[in-house]
């Protein structure tokens, strides 16, 4: 069944027919002597139309100006129109008196105290503490209105159309239609109003095109017809057209029907923004229909856990979305739609926070290690994110002197069999350590060597006690190739080690005598490891020595990601380039999620990236940082990007 929104839904005399449902609360008069006692304020008052007939039932809101608390928001007036507000604080009030029911809402003018048309120009009340104020009163002007009948082309009356009257100022009144297709809105003040009639929002007679009384298309072009205070204008009548349809199918990323799915067409020319909705039933299927003569994008969204996806018909990486023509009464069946990718955000208040946001997105508690590197600076780190995540657990960050307390927070929730501190103490103080230490029951050690290399090495002898199947390595004089390469080592089951770009340390080459690995890959081009590098892995091993590299870290990132990953990964992690720290903490978690790691600039995503993220084809995009890390720019990308998978 179709449901349909429109441009325009602001909805004023309506607003008191949606109070009818609430709980009313009829209030005589009350003792205003014994609420002041008790040190509360009330404002109290009487609403009456022309001559001081009392209105019962009229809705009094009070709003305080300075944001005020308020017992209750509104009351309603008695059979006598009387009201009270009470145990109200000192300050200063607005109040608004708001017809209910049908006759009320039509026969007379929603308004503000003092007769004010809307809340900048309302009058207000003061209140000193336990002080009341009556004879608040209202005496409400009698309201304008429009009727007449809306059928469709051969004369049937349509029932629950809505009819809209749009003032000259943008406010706007309404009604549905009865089932003899007869209406009435009303509660306008004078003025010149232009009549919208549309069809039903829900059930079978959601089939016809909206227009402007007289058939007129759009609003700039709508006749305006005055009515004076209380006048009652009949004779307004309308005849709607059948529209034409568009309708299809919703899957997820599996194939599978998705319920629930919102599916939107909208204009994509016009004065006005014309705009149909539906959402799937249980076999994924929707049906818009009312659609006039014209060109319409088809938008679709659809909950994926917390999250939402996003879709335009059809789906094609970086090409704009299809537009569907329509003329006439056309029923057009679209195919399948496929949606699910989702790009999702994990930040923090800075980085350490941030990879406690990731810890906390992939593990849970009683993880077998946590390891604990400098915020500050990479070298050491980089051999600790593959380790971390072949043996399950998360690399957290620490700056020299002090535990952060959000880090400190997540070992306590972890409860980590094991904490590892990588890197002398000159990076992570023996401070941090006693700190780390009285976090938990398990062992806390530190892995460091004399520099970076040998550091790299230690944390390789500390997992392989002999062999390894695959040795990854990386610049050590650098860190984007090894964080790129962290999920695919540790998928591999191999470490990640280090080099310097035009020689490979000693210290280097008797690990990787000592692991005798089946392979060796090299991480970045030769701007980052040079080729004596690679012809120096030759005359230490048979094993082949294979080069993964781009023009640039990003493309590197890709020829890592393309060398291990196939299409439709469970998700992706995308991480700045630019600096180390949310690219390291990620690494763990994506060897969890079976995912790779892309890197971007802050400004703007590179095609080569793009193009990657469209192969692969996520269900989820998890970009780590906060706007200041990563634009909005680069995130509005990846929306339109993973709208099109």
């Amino acid at each position: 069944m179709s449901q349909r929104r429109r441009q325009f839904i602001v909805l004023r005399a309506t607003v008191g027919l949606m109070i009818v449902g609430l709980v009313g609360v009829l209030l005589g008069a009350v003792d205003a002597d014994s609420a002041e006692a008790a040190g509360t304020g009330v404002i109290s008052g009487a609403v009456t139309g022309p001559g001081g007939r009392p209105l019962p039932e009229v809705a009094v809101w009070i709003e305080g100006i300075h944001g005020e608390e308020v017992p209750e928001s509104y009351v309603m007036t008695n059979e006598q129109g009387l009201y009270a507000l009470t145990g109200l604080p000192a300050g200063g009030y607005k109040l608004e008196f708001v017809p209910q029911g049908h006759e009320l809402s039509w026969n007379y003018v929603r308004e503000w105290w003092q007769n004010k048309p809307d809340a900048e120009s309302a009058t207000v009340i003061t209140l000193a503490p336990g002080a009341s104020k009556s004879g608040v009163n209202a005496e409400l002007t009698p309201g304008a209105s429009f009727s007449g009948k809306i059928t469709d082309l051969a004369g049937n009356p349509i029932d629950n159309a809505v009819i809209w009257a749009r003032g000259e100022g943008g406010a706007q009144y309404s009604a549905k239609s009865w089932p003899d297709g007869s209406y009435k809105v009303g509660g306008m003040p004078a003025g010149d109003y232009a009549l919208k009639f549309e069809s039903p929002w829900l059930g079978e007679q959601a089939k016809y095109i909206d227009e402007w009384w007289n058939d007129v298309a759009d609003y700039a072009s709508a006749t305006r017809m005055k009515v004076a205070t209380g006048q009652a204008r009949s004779g307004f009548d309308a005849r709607l057209s059948t529209g034409s349809t568009i309708s299809g199918r919703v899957v997820g990323l599996d194939g599978k029907p998705l319920d629930g799915a919102l599916v939107e067409a909208i204009a994509t020319e016009g004065v006005e923004r014309y705009q149909h909705n539906d959402y799937t039933d249980p076999e994924g299927v929707y049906s818009i229909a009312g659609l006039p003569a014209g060109s319409f994008e088809v938008q679709f969204s659809v909950a994926v856990g917390a999250r939402w996806s996003y879709e335009t018909w059809r789906d094609a990486p970086w090409a704009p979305g299809t537009t569907i023509v329509v003329n006439g009464s056309d029923e057009i069946r679209l195919g399948d739609a496929r949606i699910g990718a989702i790009v999702g955000q994990t930040a923090g208040a800075d980085r350490y926070d941030t990879a406690v946001r990731v810890a906390q997105s992939a593990f849970q508690p009683g993880v077998p290690v946590v390891y604990l590197a400098s915020g500050r600076d990479f070298p050491d780190a980089l051999a600790a994110a593959p380790m971390a995540g072949m043996e399950g657990g998360p690399v957290l960050l620490s700056p020299s002197g002090s535990l952060p307390k959000s880090v400190a927070t997540e070992i306590t929730r972890l409860k980590p069999a094991r904490i590892v501190i990588v890197g002398g103490a000159s990076v992570v103080s023996e401070a941090v350590v006693a700190q780390v230490d009285a976090l938990t029951a398990g062992t806390v050690k530190r892995i460091a060597g004399a520099d970076r290399y040998a550091t790299a090495v230690a944390i390789s002898k500390s997992r392989f006690a002999s062999t390894a199947p695959v040795v990854y390595l990386a610049s050590g004089e650098t860190f984007p190739d090894a964080l790129a390469g962290a999920p695919s080592a540790g998928a591999a089951k191999g470490p990640v080690l280090l080099t310097q770009h035009g020689r490979l340390p000693s210290v280097v080459e008797r690990e990787i005598q000592r692991l005798r690995p089946a392979k060796i890959v090299v991480l970045g081009g030769a701007g980052a490891v040079g080729a004596a590098v690679v012809a120096r892995l030759s005359d230490l091993t048979s094993a082949p020595v294979t080069r993964l590299a781009g023009a640039d870290r990003y493309s590197t990132a890709v020829a890592i990601s393309k060398a291990r990953f196939t299409p439709n990964v469970p998700m992706l992690y995308l991480a700045i380039g630019e600096n180390f720290p949310d690219a390291l903490a990620a690494g763990p978690a994506a060897m969890v999620d079976g995912a790779p790691v892309l890197l971007t600039p802050g400004g703007s995503l590179p095609r080569a990236v793009a193009d990657e993220i469209a192969r692969l084809r996520p269900r989820l995009i998890l970009v780590l940082g906060g706007p200041s890390v990563v634009s909005s720019d680069v995130r509005s990308d990846l929306a339109r990007l993973a709208a099109r998978f």
